[in-house]
C-alpha cells in the first residue's frame, strides 16, 4: 500500500502544524515532495503502520490468489484502498525500512548494508509527528535490522521487542523469531500506554514470522503430509540456496512454498486479532491503519521472471 503510506501519512508529517488542512503530495525525483492542491479532510485519530516481513502481495486474496491464506487482510481490502503499483525500494529490511521512515532512497539515507546504521540526519517520519506535538507514538519489531540498535527508534516516546523468552525456532537452528502472537499483545499493550489528554497515537508494528526461518503450522494449513521432512530453519535453506535454482527439486520448492503459507496465515491470524483489539478500543473507526511489507520472498525464481 505504498500509495497510500506516501499520501496520507507523509502529507500528515509534513503538515504537522495544519491539521485543518492536508495536501496530496506526489513524490518528485528530487528526493522530496511536491504538493498539489490542498484538500479539506478531518485530520484521522490514530495512525498505525503494520509491516509483514518478506510478505509477498501475489500470496494475498487481495491482489489475486486463490491460495486463501489471508481472510483478516482480505476483508480489510474490501474496506481500504488497495494500491497495485507500490513496489520496495530495496530488497532487505534494513534498507526498504529506512525508506519507509524518511521517505528517502537508501543512497540517501544511507542505510543499505549490514554496516550502516540509520544516521540521525535523518527526519523520521516519527520524529516529524513527535514535533507536531499532536502524536504520542510507539514501535514493535522483532527483526533487529529495525531496531533500536541501528537508529530506527528514531523519534518514538517507545521502541522495543516483546519478551525474548517467547521466541522460537528449530533446536539446531541459531535464528529464533519472536511470533505474531507476542507483537500483537505487546502492541496492544503499548498502546494502552498512551497518556491521557488529547495526543493521539503513532504506531509502528512488525511482525516478523513470513520471513525464514519457515515453522510448520500444520493447524491452519491442514496438510501436515505435504510439510512434514522438511527442514524450514535457516541451516538447511542456506544449503539449499547454494545448491542453486537447478538444484533444489519442484517438490521440495512445493513443500517450502507450504511452510510459507503456513506463516502467512499464521501472522495474517494475528493481524485479525490486532484489528479486534482496536475495534474493542473504540479507535479502529477513526485509524488510519496502513499494512504493507518489506520486501517478498523467492523460491529459486531469480531469473525466471
Amino acid at each position: 500500500m505504498k500509495r497510500l503510506a506516501a499520501t496520507c501519512v507523509l502529507g500528515l508529517a509534513l503538515n504537522a502544524c495544519q491539521p485543518d488542512v492536508t495536501e496530496e503530495p506526489v513524490l518528485s525525483f528530487a528526493d522530496r515532495a511536491v504538493f498539489t492542491t490542498p484538500l479539506q479532510t478531518e485530520p484521522p485519530g490514530s495512525v498505525v503502520i503494520v509491516l509483514v516481513d518478506a510478505l509477498r502481495a501475489d500470496w494475498l486474496g487481495s491482489y489475486g490468489s486463490q491460495r486463501g491464506l489471508t481472510p483478516e487482510l482480505d476483508r480489510l481490502a474490501q474496506r481500504s484502498f488497495v494500491f497495485e503499483n507500490a513496489w520496495a525500494t530495496s530488497s532487505w529490511t534494513r534498507a526498504s525500512i529506512g525508506s519507509l521512515f524518511t521517505s528517502r532512497y537508501p543512497s540517501s539515507h544511507t542505510a543499505l548494508t549490514r554496516d550502516d546504521a540509520l544516521p540521525d540526519r535523518n527526519i523520521t517520519l516519527a520524529e516529524a509527528l513527535e514535533t507536531s506535538g499532536r502524536f504520542w507514538s510507539f514501535g514493535v519489531t522483532t527483526n533487529p535490522n529495525a531496531g533500536n540498535a541501528v537508529g530506527f527508534d528514531q523519534g518514538f516516546d517507545h521502541f522495543g521487542r516483546p519478551d525474548p523468552g517467547t521466541a522460537r525456532g528449530y533446536a539446531h537452528d541459531a535464528i529464533r523469531l519472536i511470533p505474531a502472537e507476542a507483537v500483537t499483545a505487546y502492541a496492544l499493550e503499548l498502546f494502552d500506554q498512551q497518556p491521557d489528554g488529547d495526543t493521539q497515537v503513532f504506531g509502528f508494528v512488525h511482525f516478523i514470522d513470513p520471513h525464514d526461518p519457515y515453522l510448520p503450522h500444520p493447524e491452519l494449513t491442514g496438510d501436515p503430509e505435504r510439510t512434514e521432512g522438511i527442514d524450514g530453519s535457516r541451516q538447511a535453506l542456506d544449503d539449499l540456496r547454494k545448491l542453486g535454482r537447478d538444484g533444489a527439486t519442484s517438490d521440495t520448492i512445493a513443500r517450502l512454498k507450504r511452510l510459507y503459507d503456513g506463516e502467512v496465515r499464521y501472522t495474517d491470524q494475528w493481524i485479525g486479532e490486532l484489528i479486534r483489539g482496536f475495534e474493542t478500543r473504540g479507535v479502529f473507526d477513526d485509524m488510519l491503519l496502513i499494512v504493507t511489507a518489506d520486501h517478498g520472498e523467492s523460491f529459486f525464481e531469480h531469473g525466471k521472471r
